[in-house]
């Protein structure tokens, strides 16, 4: 469980009810004498403690705005009080914190924070795709192109109560945004000793203090925003050895074997410099656990890893040659396709389909790269040019062993 009380920086607020907000307030007055000392303890003005124990500042204009009190003072009440219950009491009381300034609120909170799947899911996904301003101007967000991944943000943001967020959409790019609170990013800097903007991490003893259930989340909210499913491998990068390092001693904790990291080069910058990116492989062998204790919640990556699974017990090792182009046809002939929907329909690699059937096809002039899909790395979509007078398609077909085609040919 997470405590908002181990918070102890100025710049968390809490609205608090009215009945406990003054009973805590007027019994610490009581204890040190009056409100005045009350001030002097706490080391504010006399219309500061007025304005936090009445729960309202009174505005030039002559409206009452909600005064929001420092988590830190009422910290200092409690252990004035010196009554352990004040501290279940309080949060109970709790009913909207807020940052400091205009800031976006958590209204109804969910305190203690229990739900703490949901909140390494939701740390992974800021470490990965997320950005948190270091000079504290303007909102944290999460962005990518999967709206499942932003629905899923959302939902583990519910973790924490009822948080005001604001979403953005680049029609350019297909990207969406989702901004949060910026308190919600510094209490979990705080709770899990990280810095987001420096991409610094737990103490190793936080990470292997936490449960498999936990770890799991962790993982998937990685692999979702930075994991890549090839042909018979999952593969995850990062600018940053030190992630890779940790993500691996994590997938040992499940028995799931990893690659030495390797790196390749990214692109070369503005200032002529070459941005390196590390990564390590998971191979086939180990994609079973993977996928029974971490897996996918990103659609696509969860489909394709999916497709190797499946064809891992195909039962047999050499596809039938016109079968497969039969199929390739098929499918073109309802439309452009990619190799990796291809790759799906025939039970063969990427690479296979590419190198054994596209590229035949295309010096056959039968079929010819279309276009490329939209966002970023897009994949080629190959389509049909035309279709050649030998070919008869009726069915797009599934593939069969070797053995059980042989067997076919000989009973007809």
């Amino acid at each position: 469980m997470i405590s908002l009380f181990d918070f102890p920086e100025r710049n968390v607020f809490l609205a608090v009810k009215d009945d406990f907000r003054k009973f805590v307030f007027q019994s610490a007055e009581e204890i040190v004498g009056g409100r005045r000392e009350l001030a002097r303890h706490l080391g504010v003005s006399y219309s500061a403690v007025s304005e936090w124990e009445n729960g309202y500042k009174m505005r030039i204009s002559g409206t009452e705005e909600v005064h929001h009190c420092p988590i830190c003072v009422y910290n200092n009440l409690l252990r004035l009080l010196s009554d352990p219950q004040l501290k279940d009491d309080l949060q109970a009381s709790i009913y909207c914190y807020k940052g400091n300034g205009p800031s976006a609120c958590i209204r109804d909170p969910i305190l203690p924070i229990c739900d703490t799947r949901s909140v390494l899911n939701m740390v992974a996904h800021i470490f990965s795709d997320g950005c948190v301003p270091s000079d504290r101007k303007g909102p944290p967000f999460y962005c990518n192109s999967s709206e499942e991944l932003i629905d899923e943000f959302a939902s583990d943001l519910r973790s924490f109560g009822d948080v005001e967020t604001r979403k953005g959409f680049n029609s350019e790019t297909g990207v969406h945004k989702l901004f949060f609170p910026l308190v919600l990013a510094k209490i979990l800097e705080h709770i899990y000793h990280m810095n987001f903007p420096q991409h610094r991490f737990f103490q190793p003893s936080q990470v292997w203090a936490l449960s498999n259930e936990e770890k799991g989340a962790f993982l998937r909210g990685f692999f979702d925003d930075e994991g890549y499913v090839h042909d018979s491998n999952v593969q995850i990068c990062s600018l940053h050895e030190e992630t890779l390092d940790m993500l691996k001693a994590l997938l040992n904790d499940f028995g799931i074997l990893a690659s030495r990291q390797g790196k390749y080069r990214d692109y070369v910058r503005a200032d002529g410099t070459i941005s390196s990116v590390k990564y390590f492989d998971i191979p086939s062998k180990s994609l079973p656990a993977f996928a029974q204790s971490i897996g996918f919640t990103h659609p696509k990556k969860r489909e394709h890893l999916a497709h190797i699974l499946l064809r891992q017990p195909r039962g047999w090792k050499h596809p039938d040659a016109g079968k497969v182009r039969e199929i390739i046809l098929y499918e073109l002939a309802n439309g452009p396709a990619t190799a990796r929907t291809l790759s799906h329909k025939t039970l063969i690699t990427m690479r296979n389909v590419r190198e054994s059937y596209l590229k035949v096809l295309e010096d056959e002039g039968v079929i010819l790269k279309f276009a490329k899909q939209k966002g970023k790395g897009g994949a080629v979509l190959w389509a049909l040019n035309r279709m050649p007078s030998s070919c008869c398609i009726q069915t797009s077909g599934t593939l069969q062993s070797d053995d059980s085609a042989s067997q076919q040919k000989s009973s007809s």
